[in-house]
């Protein structure tokens, strides 16, 4: 019995603490009703970011057309960019940190071709390098550039709901 109110209390203290530092869960993401059935073209950007552009939209109110002459809208993905630089270098002179940049243009343009709105989503993380963790280094770049991707789906999903 005491353990039950020792977790009811623990529970309303925390309850209570993250009420008052301002934490609340986001809502769902209501696109406009223009992109109730969106159809998402990429311009030399990867499948991975149209799977998960396109997924995203289906998760909200939106839906992704079949083709480009049945949609509502059409969203157009272009210049997706992954760069990498050096961010720190150790006392030997090697390289000892890595900072990713990720970048990728957008256009929604209506059912009459006319732009709606249009910006660009950006992401950056940095990682620590060794060169005696080659393999591990590279696939931690790999995993996260799958990060930033979904990162930039998500913002983008933020910037594109309902006003």
């Amino acid at each position: 019995m005491k353990s039950i109110k020792t977790t009811l209390l623990t529970a309303l203290l925390t309850l209570t603490l993250l009420q008052g530092c301002g934490f609340h869960l986001r809502g769902a993401v209501l696109l406009p009703e223009e992109m109730a059935s969106t159809w998402v073209a990429g311009h030399g950007v990867s499948n991975e970011l149209l799977q998960a552009t396109g997924d995203a939209i289906r998760n909200t109110n939106g839906g992704t057309a079949g083709s480009e002459s049945t949609s509502t809208a059409t969203l157009e993905l272009s210049n997706e960019n992954f760069s990498r630089r050096v961010a720190t270098v150790g006392t030997d002179g090697k390289v000892s940190e890595y900072l990713l940049n990720y970048s990728v243009d957008w256009k929604l343009r209506g059912k009459d071709g006319a732009i709606l709105r249009e910006g660009s989503v950006k992401q950056r993380e940095n990682y620590q390098y060794s060169a005696a963790q080659v393999l591990g280094k590279a696939q931690e770049e790999a995993y996260l550039r799958e990060v930033m991707v979904k990162a930039a789906v998500r913002d983008l999903m933020r910037v594109l709901r309902k006003r």
